[in-house]
């Protein structure tokens, strides 16, 4: 099921993905085996945070997010700057979607956002991409701990 309807999946597809945060949670729903997918539908929404390091990673090194292609412009936009925040807004979307719920990204965007403002004063605009550094991590800083 995806986005509240049965899909049949179409291993004919070219899937390349438009710059989307959309055509990237349906590629994941096409290239993913179906346990995958249902395993992952069933984690609950607040404990996603727990496989964006793993499943994440992957995300972040398969769909080219360290670099700049459509997809990183596209959150570039909404001023997303760091990767792990662009894999966490994908694979909360996509699971939103498995579950049939609303993916609310603004709510996402916003949400990491406060998070840089408020624990680290930084706020990020991007006015010249040429010259661009990653903010740090959450790892870096030390401040992603899990129990």
């Amino acid at each position: 099921m995806f986005n509240g309807k049965w899909v049949k999946k179409d291993t004919s597809l070219d899937l390349r993905y438009s710059c989307s945060v959309d055509s990237l949670s349906y590629i994941l729903f096409q290239v993913w085996d179906d346990s995958l997918s249902y395993r992952f539908a069933e984690i609950p929404d607040s404990n996603l945070s727990q496989v964006n390091h793993s499943l994440g990673q992957w995300l972040r090194n398969d769909i080219g997010l360290w670099g700049r292609n459509c997809i990183v412009e596209y959150f570039w936009k909404f001023n997303t700057m760091h990767p792990d925040d662009m894999s966490a807004i994908i694979l909360t979307n996509y699971h939103r979607q498995l579950n049939g719920m609303a993916a609310n990204t603004e709510d996402q965007v916003m949400m990491f956002k406060s998070f840089w403002k408020n624990e680290f004063g930084l706020e990020y605009e991007l006015k010249d991409s040429f010259n661009w550094e990653f903010p740090p991590s959450m790892w870096d800083m030390g401040i992603t701990i899990y129990k």
